[in-house]
């Protein structure tokens, strides 16, 4: 008989490989060569993968029932893997998404559904806690050399992956290591304190230093959220406020430290700090005039054309995969591999209006009952990591049926008892002391 343990840990790895994977190559001082030159990637994603499938399987069989909700979630993989048989575009974008999304989101699915309809994310804290430790130490170590790029040199920094990757990764890890030490976390000392502050900063400055925004919008949007809805917890404002002005004294100290390192600012051409260059980069999309579009990495250029796509047909949409680019802007890299780095843009290209409505129906209920569930157990606040990684990723950079996260949330979501006080009495919410204990 499996351990629980040793489940945990391959659900857990099939959900967060990319993560563990480049991390571990960081932490290591290795660089992933692409998979032109190196399958390693690939391999390992596999293993991962059909490992968590084949305990799915077992799983499922040892159930011995199947709800129709489950039922409704088996043929989603199906239809998408048919869709992209009938489109006949076997190639770039097309072949490397249903690639991704059965390599990945396919195994998040099941995984989102066996564990949101036994409610029990909170059993997985501490292993996402350890995907965290994980991705620090990877970060971390890769500081002296992000240090010592300049900000758009930074393609290969992080183990071979885009410097965008290194942000979100970051990002990430902070979600989960604030949550974890917020809500999950009683008796506080003064080295665990400690501890969890050198993780923050550590987390905070890699995304600064990346000059990746989207790591920015993730943090700010969790710090918003996190505030809005646990504001009134005991000791919750205490901490806050402790963690802020921790924060900003040392960040001021950190960004106004001569480091040695210098770099140029592309728009005004002049030399400064190499961290003054890469915090004005986070922040050089907003003016006095609200958001200029000019300063966000081309996708103004990406939100035109999407637009003129979905203009083309805008009822029913060109399908999942039949769209096919021949020769796109040189801003969005090799032929075929255009895709609106934006979730409504992308259904509205993909679906049209149609389809667009059918997701706004469905995120309107994933949006109510995810607010429902956290609300009524905060044992369950975890689940803000993933769903806070995944949903802003797609607003700005990602695609949806490539993005194994947003598919756990929508199927943890929806498999969640609708009778919540079925699980409310969760023995970790009972533990979940106080800040200030």
């Amino acid at each position: 008989m499996l351990s629980d343990i040793v489940k945990k840990l391959i659900y857990t790895n099939a959900l967060t490989i990319p993560f563990i994977f480049f991390s571990v190559y960081a932490i290591f001082g290795l660089k992933h060569l692409g998979e032109e030159q190196s399958l390693t990637y690939w391999i390992v994603a596999l293993i991962s993968s059909l490992l968590s499938l084949f305990i799915l399987f077992f799983t499922i069989i040892k159930s011995k029932k199947i709800s129709y909700l489950e039922l409704g979630f088996f043929f989603v993989p199906i239809i998408v893997t048919l869709l992209f048989i009938y489109s006949g575009n076997y190639q770039d974008l097309a072949l490397q998404t249903i690639m991704l999304f059965l390599l990945f989101s396919f195994p998040a699915i099941f995984i989102g559904l066996e564990l949101g309809k036994n409610g029990n994310i909170d059993a997985y804290v501490n292993f996402f806690f350890m995907v965290s430790l994980i991705i620090t130490l990877g970060i971390s170590l890769t500081i002296p050399a992000v240090m010592s790029t300049p900000v758009l040199e930074l393609a290969e920094t992080f183990a071979g992956g885009h410097y965008q990757a290194l942000s979100y990764f970051a990002a990430f890890a902070f979600l989960i290591t604030v949550i974890k030490w917020s809500f999950y976390t009683s008796k506080n000392s003064i080295v665990k304190t400690l501890f969890f502050l050198i993780l923050i900063f550590s987390q905070i400055i890699t995304i600064i230093l990346s000059g990746g925004r989207g790591g920015l919008v993730v943090i700010v949007a969790g710090a918003i959220i996190l505030f809005y809805t646990n504001f009134r917890r005991k000791g919750f404002l205490p901490f806050v406020f402790f963690l802020g002005t921790v924060l900003f004294v040392g960040l001021n100290y950190f960004l106004n430290y001569d480091f040695g390192f210098t770099d140029t600012d592309v728009n005004t051409g002049e030399v400064q700090s190499r961290t003054t260059v890469s915090a004005g980069r986070l922040i050089s999309y907003i003016d006095s005039g609200g958001i200029d579009f000019s300063q966000t990495s081309n996708r103004e250029i990406f939100y035109k054309q999407s637009f003129e796509y979905f203009l083309e047909k805008p009822i029913l949409g060109h399908g999942l995969f039949d769209r096919i680019d021949e020769s796109p802007s040189v801003f969005f890299g090799r032929p075929g591999f255009f895709y609106p780095h934006n979730f409504f843009l992308e259904v509205l290209i993909q679906g049209g209006l149609i389809y667009l409505l059918f997701w706004i129906i469905v995120l309107s209920f994933f949006a109510l009952k995810l607010y429902k569930i956290i609300r009524r157990n905060k044992a369950q606040t975890i689940l803000l990591a993933p769903f806070l990684y995944s949903f802003v990723q797609l607003m700005f950079s990602g695609t949806y049926l490539q993005e194994p996260f947003f598919w756990f949330m929508i199927a943890y979501v929806f498999a969640y008892p609708s009778k919540f006080n079925e699980i409310e009495e969760n023995p970790l919410a009972e533990k979940l002391k106080p800040l200030n204990q």
